[in-house]
Order: C-alpha cells, then sequence, then structure tokens
C-alpha cells in the first residue's frame, strides 16, 4: 500500500512540474512574474513607454498595425497580455484585420478552428 501511494505522490508532483512549463507566450516572453518584469521584457523587444490617460503603456507594431500594449495583473502577478490599436478603426478596417488575423491563423501548425465557437485555438507547443 505505501508503495502504491508513493506512486501517486510521484504521478501528481510530475504533473504539477510538467504543466508549469506550458506558460502563455506573447512576442516569445513568458506571461509571467510581475507587471514591471514583463514591461521590461517587452520593452526590451522595442516598443516605448506612454502615458495614456492615467497610466503607462508601450507602444510600438505588432503584427504589422501600431499598437498599444498593457499588462493586466491579479494581485502582482502579470496573467494578460492587452493589445489595442492606436489609432481609432471603423468597422470595415476591423473586419478586414480579422479576417487577416483568421488567415494567418489557418496557416499557422501551432493553432486549429473550433468548429463549436468558430475560433481559433492553440493546439500544443
Amino acid at each position: 500500500m505505501k508503495r502504491y501511494i508513493l506512486t501517486f505522490c510521484a504521478f501528481v508532483a510530475l504533473f504539477f512540474a510538467s504543466a508549469q512549463n506550458d506558460i502563455t507566450q506573447f512576442l516569445g516572453i513568458p506571461i509571467d512574474g510581475t507587471k514591471s518584469e514583463l514591461m521590461s521584457k517587452i520593452k526590451k523587444k522595442g516598443f516605448k513607454k506612454t502615458k495614456f490617460g492615467d497610466h503607462t503603456v508601450l507602444t510600438g507594431r505588432f503584427n504589422d498595425t501600431d499598437v498599444n500594449i498593457d499588462v493586466v495583473t491579479n494581485g502582482d502577478r502579470a496573467y494578460r497580455v492587452m493589445v489595442w490599436d492606436s489609432h481609432p478603426s471603423n468597422e470595415r478596417m476591423i473586419k478586414i484585420r480579422y479576417n487577416n488575423l483568421c488567415y494567418q491563423l489557418k496557416n499557422n501548425d501551432k493553432y486549429g478552428s473550433s468548429r463549436k465557437h468558430g475560433a481559433y485555438v492553440k493546439l500544443g507547443n
């Protein structure tokens, strides 16, 4: 019985250890750590600090578009990168960019489409 419990504990430890290696990335940077750490790493990719309202965001080019980037946190830990256009877009431009993004994801082996939701999801590493 002791052997079964130790084996089970080893599998649980292995599961959690492997789960930690699958962290979502943005521009090849793991979305992990504090906001300032993640913003610093994104800044090294060529983005510049800019005041946006009452806080600071990063601006630069992403996917051939001028964008603003901010890091969303849960407490002090980063868990999401928010990207939005620097310049206002009309409905027609939004549709064109959406279709271009779908085309890019369709031709990328890392992503696949979900027929149920019509969205592209990451398939793996």
